[in-house]
């Protein structure tokens, strides 16, 4: 970690992670229609395999000195994300033409994928005169995995032949 001796310096840090995967999905989708409407339910699991990075962008300020930018990168890494969704909606269809029927669906819907979010969180050491206080030390930082959840309402039309 940066520091001065007077302790005037400030710092702030930012963290980044990505997940980019794919894999099997599979669930149940059940529905129930009277005239035009629709009532839909929906819940499915899935395993996604595929690259994990994270990276952490550290900033420390002193008012004399310049800016001191240090950042960590993890490497790629291949990780199974499990996830599950669900969703519970309400639909109506009309035919607008001779050619196919119109859909309007809302509803609301959520999911949560596990251990996707990978990220670095640093905690202060002690320096002595040995290590400089100048440098953020590998051992401080901690690697922290968590869940991502999404949920909120959605909108979707669709015309169907």
């Amino acid at each position: 970690m940066f520091q001065t001796p007077g302790g005037a310096d400030s710092n702030s840090y930012t963290t980044t992670s990505s997940f980019t995967g794919a894999g099997p999905r599979v669930g149940v989708k059940g529905q129930y229609g009277i005239g035009g409407f629709q009532f839909i339910g929906e819940a499915a699991g899935a395993a996604l395999i595929g690259t994990a990075q994270s990276r952490i962008n550290f900033l420390t300020t002193d008012p004399p000195m310049a800016p001191n930018n240090q950042s960590l990168t993890s490497p790629n890494a291949t990780q199974v994300v499990p996830s599950i969704d669900a969703r519970l909606a309400t639909a109506y269809t009309f035919p607008p033409g001779y050619y196919g029927v119109f859909k309007i669906e809302v509803g609301w819907q959520a999911a949560v994928y596990f251990t996707a979010v990978s990220q670095y969180a640093l905690t202060s050491v002690p320096t002595t005169l040995i290590l400089p206080p100048t440098s953020i030390y590998l051992a401080t930082a901690q690697h922290l995995q968590s869940n991502f959840t999404d949920q909120g309402p959605y909108l979707t039309g669709s015309w169907a032949f």
